[in-house]
């Protein structure tokens, strides 16, 4: 053999390996097809011919289609037009025929399997509707799921001359199913009754939204939208359906000692979208007792410690005594001296006494 021959053959060799990976290639690119459209869509195909499907629409793809006049034409089982689009979608309506035939009188028979499939990956696909045994003309279709993000018509079961026409293609676009995102675990709040605990911060949000975004709070707690303001609620204002902020959580000054703080929910919720919740731990959320403060006003009396000094039984007959930490009880170590009734000493006669409020 000639040397030459075979150093000039190799080239082509590559060549020809280079060609089959092109055409493989453009073979992935048809079914794959490139980009999304954007909801709403609308293809008529009023421009397809005889000579063939032509150039697909934004987000459509095809495999084995041909053409009839006005519709796209499927022939062969496994033919299939796709569409991809980049949000949730709402109805989906299209011409469905035999043979270039739409009226209402054409059969789709009961030997043909037509299938219309979604998928929210492109890739795993379930039946959104099957066409057999019915009359040809518009369909729609409005349990599409909010995920999905394609739609795929097949030609399943192929019986020998009945080919599938299909035009006048209508997708609208969906409502956004509204979410809320924030749930989380607080650590354990610890405080002293009249005293707010320091506040926890959490990033709370929604998408979708129809109405503002609101967190409760649970008894003994209380919540802010901006840190300044607490109440038993704190809202979070939605525009074109967003919603977002930092929501701060303390328990209030006012929390009772005796109060259930463990295991708690602020709940995250707004209008038709699933509540979240931020938990509070589930044990260390505690009030404790306060020291208490008396207070005492009469001008021959004095408070120390507790202890009441008491120069007369006139000057101080029937005085209030106060404290700083809600339901206290007060008691005297010297009935002869003072009684206490609630919150009221009444001076019996001179003398000292010590007042212990528990």
């Amino acid at each position: 053999m000639n040397p030459n021959s075979t150093r000039h053959s190799q080239p082509a060799t590559r060549h020809t390996g280079f060609a089959a990976l092109a055409f493989a290639f453009l073979l992935a690119f048809a079914s794959q097809g490139w980009g999304q459209a954007t909801l709403p869509v609308s293809a008529t195909f009023s421009t397809v011919t005889t000579s063939g499907p032509g150039t697909m629409p934004a987000g459509f793809t095809q495999s084995g289609l041909g053409g009839y006049a006005g519709s796209l034409k499927f022939d062969t089982a496994g033919d299939f037009l796709s569409l991809a689009f980049n949000s949730s979608p709402g109805n989906l309506t299209f011409n469905l025929g035999v043979n270039n035939s739409f009226t209402s009188g054409t059969a789709i028979p009961a030997t043909i399997t037509f299938d219309v499939q979604q998928s929210s990956d492109g890739t795993n696909w379930t039946s959104a509707s099957s066409y057999t045994n019915t009359t040809a003309g518009n369909k729609t279709i409005t349990n599409l799921e909010p995920t999905t993000r394609y739609i795929k018509w097949v030609y399943t079961i192929k019986p020998s001359g009945s080919n599938i026409s299909l035009n006048n293609i209508t997708l609208s676009a969906g409502t956004a199913t509204p979410t809320i995102t924030g749930n989380a675990t607080a650590a354990a709040f610890t405080t002293t009754y009249g005293t707010a605990s320091a506040n926890q911060s959490f990033s709370v949000g929604g998408s979708g939204l129809t109405a503002n975004l609101t967190a409760t709070a649970p008894t003994g707690f209380e919540v802010s939208a901006d840190g300044t303001t607490y109440a038993s609620t704190a809202t979070f204002t939605q525009s074109g359906g967003s919603a977002n902020g930092t929501l701060r959580i303390r328990l209030a000054a006012n929390a009772t000692v005796s109060g259930t703080y463990d295991s708690q929910n602020i709940v995250l919720s707004s209008t038709n979208a699933t509540s979240v919740n931020i938990a509070t731990a589930s044990s260390g959320n505690t009030v404790s007792k306060a020291t208490p403060s008396l207070s005492i006003t009469s001008a021959s009396s004095a408070v120390a410690n507790g202890t009441v000094s008491l120069a007369s039984t006139s000057s101080a007959a029937s005085v209030a005594v106060s404290a700083s930490t809600g339901a206290i009880t007060y008691t005297s170590s010297d009935n002869s001296v003072a009684t206490i009734s609630g919150a009221t000493l009444t001076a019996v006669a001179a003398g000292t006494t010590t007042i212990t409020a528990s």
